[in-house]
């Protein structure tokens, strides 16, 4: 076997342990062993270093991916792993310069973690400047930078050798290492640093000076007390140049060429990855993946910009793997490993089958999944809710030898049993059911049933398609409830805009209808301000506004054009009104189906599309009839088609 054929084959075979291994990241991994691909089979050919970069939100394997592949690998080569979110991570850097040297001109590995953090631009484009700054992205450029080592060091080398010259010239003396002849002017110059007291002669070198030495000849002497007897053996003329060849031989500049090497940058880039801020434990998963596939090449290096300067960005190159954002599959995947995984560390304890019910493992997914974090939350709260909590039932049980034993949960209760019989019980301390039951009293309930329901309808009238999700319960601090939709169209015009601002003013006029003018609470603020400030933007852009005109430019600076305030706040105003009554039209237009969301809602609590489409049937609701009420967006192909045909018959009339 060549060794070509025996590293594909060993890449073939890492390939399929990580994808064994790591869930939801087949695609990803692919992609990652492609692109290491010719770094394995040809780095003593290479002639710069492969940059591969791994971009995705937190908790999504990016570090672990990289971590795992090396073990895989188990190459010869030097690894060097640096955390650049480190506030010392130049230190770090400084202190491993001597593995970058001993990588000279050798095929080796460098993670570069974090890597966000390594910013070059500030808030408004200002320019940070860090002295290894340089040096991180000429290593990115061809591998081969210039640098003095022990940099902090030669100024007191430089200063011992300026002294020592300067003694020698005046006449001292030294013999053995001792300072034997105008000790005074040596003492003036150095201090006393080291006199015995039985001994008036003065050493030449503080313990200072040969600790500062040592570090550099660790090589030639094993411990300091053999380096000071050598010292004892040198005079004035011997010991000086001993330290001028350590100056020359330890900080001098030089080149390290690292280009036959493999760098692999890691990073969070929330610039990219907008959904990132998100903390609910009610975002679904779907939407949040839908989303970051969304996110291309070209929005990784926007995102880029913000941080970097463009020569830099180009350094990076363009390998670019973009991790998407977990689904739910991916989530109740790693829910079933995960437990798994607690089945066999508890066969010391239990060695017969454990079996963990479908309703554990939904409570995890309700209790761990913070979609945008991946699965960092979540494997934390299995380690807590069930793997602590198992310990406990074990012991209530009094660890029971049995061929099977279930985990299930009844209520709040997470409950062992044989069979059908329960052996223990626990109580368990679930924050999200907790929110979520705190505001299900009736006059909340009474209140978000009608806002969401609002929202709701008005959401399949315009879209015409049924949302996602409707929710009246939420465990979110300042949220009630909500309706998960998503855009009518990838594109934005001014009826898109105008359909969803109608949408967002739905729940106040819902609750208009239903409470009275007087009594619309103030949940609706939020969805007001989201309205306006898409209005304000659209008015603002000189893009879709009614005369061809830009009221305000995106960018600061000369040659900024003047915005009217007057003339954008009658027209935002205008427009606000127009989506409003739309809104209270359709939700009076269709009282039947608005009365039975809201019926709906106050039993259910929370529906997707495929439950809230049974349940409107199930109350005598034509959903069809609602899903083609409105009329559809805009077919801008078939437009186009219609366009050119009449140009056709035009010219053949």
């Amino acid at each position: 076997m060549t060794p070509h054929t025996r590293i594909s084959s060993q890449l073939d075979q890492i390939r399929q342990t990580l994808q064994s291994e790591f869930i939801g990241l087949d695609q990803i991994i692919d992609q990652f062993i492609d692109a290491v691909t010719p770094w394995c089979m040809l780095q003593d050919t290479q002639t710069r270093p492969l940059v591969v970069n791994l971009w995705g939100l937190t908790g999504v394997g990016k570090t672990s991916l990289v971590r795992r592949f090396l073990q895989l690998w188990n190459e010869e080569e030097q690894v060097l792993w640096f955390n650049l979110g480190s506030k010392g991570y130049f230190k770090e850097i400084l202190n491993s310069m001597q593995d970058l040297r001993a990588m000279d001109g050798q095929p080796g590995v460098i993670v570069l973690d974090e890597f966000q953090h390594a910013k070059t631009l500030g808030p408004g484009g200002k320019e940070l400047d860090e002295p290894l700054d340089r040096m991180i992205w000429q290593l990115l450029d061809d591998g081969k930078f210039l640098y003095i080592n022990h940099w902090g060091d030669r100024h007191d080398l430089e200063e011992l050798i300026n002294g020592l010259e300067l003694c020698l010239e005046a006449g001292v003396c030294i013999e053995n290492g001792k300072v034997i002849a105008e000790v005074d002017f040596f003492s003036n110059l150095f201090g006393k640093y080291s006199q015995s007291k039985h001994d008036e002669s003065l050493f030449a070198l503080s313990e200072r000076n040969v600790n500062l030495l040592f570090e550099f000849v660790k090589s030639e002497f094993k411990y300091k007390t053999e380096l000071k007897r050598y010292f004892h053996q040198l005079n004035g003329p011997e010991l000086l140049d001993f330290i001028r060849k350590v100056e020359q031989s330890f900080c001098s500049t030089k080149e390290i060429n690292l280009s036959k090497s493999l760098i692999l940058v890691i990073g969070n880039l929330d610039e990219a990855y907008s959904m990132s801020r998100e903390v609910s434990a009610d975002q679904n998963p779907d939407t949040l993946h839908q989303e970051s596939q969304k996110i291309t090449f070209s929005t990784i290096k926007e995102a880029l910009k913000e941080r970097f300067r463009m020569e830099e960005i180009s350094r990076l190159g363009n390998v670019h793997l973009i991790y998407p954002a977990f689904n739910s599959t991916f989530f109740r995947e790693f829910i079933r490993k995960e437990l798994g995984e607690v089945a066999l560390r508890f066969q010391p304890i239990f060695p017969g089958q454990l079996t963990f019910t479908p309703a554990v493992q939904d409570m995890l997914f309700e209790e761990g999944v913070t979609a945008a974090q991946g699965f960092r939350p979540l494997r934390s709260s299995i380690r807590l809710l069930v793997e602590s909590s198992l310990l406990s039932l074990m012991q209530a049980a009094g660890f029971p030898q049995r061929a099977a034993l279930t985990v299930d949960l009844q209520d709040d209760r997470l409950v062992l049993r044989d069979g059908e019989r329960l052996l223990s019980q626990k109580v368990l301390h679930l924050p999200v059911r907790e929110a979520k039951r705190k505001k299900r009293n009736p006059q909340t309930l009474a209140i978000t049933s009608v806002h969401e329901a609002g929202h709701a309808l008005v959401y399949i009238l315009l879209q015409g398609k049924l949302p996602k999700k409707v929710s009246i319960t939420s465990s979110d601090a300042y949220t009630w409830g909500f309706v998960e939709g998503e855009r009518l169209t990838d594109y934005s015009s001014y009826d898109s805009i105008l359909r969803e601002v109608a949408i967002r003013l739905a729940g106040k006029k819902a609750e208009q209808q239903v409470f009275g003018t007087e009594s619309i609470t103030t949940g609706s603020e939020h969805d007001a301000q989201v309205a306006t400030r898409k209005l304000l933007d659209l008015a603002r852009s000189g893009t879709l506004f009614f005369q061809d005109l830009a009221l305000e430019s995106n960018y600061r600076g000369g040659g900024d054009l003047l915005f009217d305030p007057e003339m954008e706040k009658e027209w935002v105003s205008t427009q606000l009104e127009k989506a409003g009554n739309l809104a209270l039209q359709l939700l009076e237009t269709h009282t039947a189906a608005f009365r039975a969301l809201i019926q709906i809602l106050q039993e259910r609590l929370s529906l997707d599309a495929p439950a809230l489409e049974a349940a409107l049937k199930a109350s005598d609701i034509e959903v069809a009839a609602l899903l083609q009420f409105y009329p559809a967006a805009v077919d801008y192909h078939k437009r186009l088609e219609e366009y050119m045909q009449q140009g056709n018959k035009a010219q053949s009339a």
